[in-house]
């Protein structure tokens, strides 16, 4: 288990700490089983209606953006890995707030 949290917001900073959890996986264990996507945001909490472009860009940039890039370095090293990926799982988390309008969120 090599799980990380973040706590920056630099995104050279989190890309950098990405592929070093990924290299170390690689060296420590010889290959990438799997990798879990967990990053959500609703940022700023308003109605929608009073958000601005930049508030949705931030958002839509951590919670899809993101889980991308991180997907496809996960993936570059599942491939890496002896079995080149066969069996590799990606698992992505995502919220109730996905499923389910918010109160005040209109």
């Amino acid at each position: 288990h090599l799980g990380h949290s973040f706590p920056t917001r630099r995104s050279s900073d989190l890309f950098q700490l990405l592929r070093l959890s990924l290299q170390a996986a690689l060296s420590r264990y010889g290959r990438v089983d799997a990798a879990v996507l967990n990053a959500g945001i609703l940022s700023p909490v308003k109605p929608w209606l009073d958000s601005s472009a930049a508030d949705v860009n931030r958002m839509c940039g951590i919670n899809i953006t993101g889980s991308w890039i991180t997907a496809k370095h996960a993936v570059k090293a599942m491939l890496a890995s002896p079995e080149q990926g066969r069996g590799g799982s990606l698992v992505f988390v995502s919220s109730v707030a996905s499923l389910y309008g918010q109160p005040g969120m209109r």
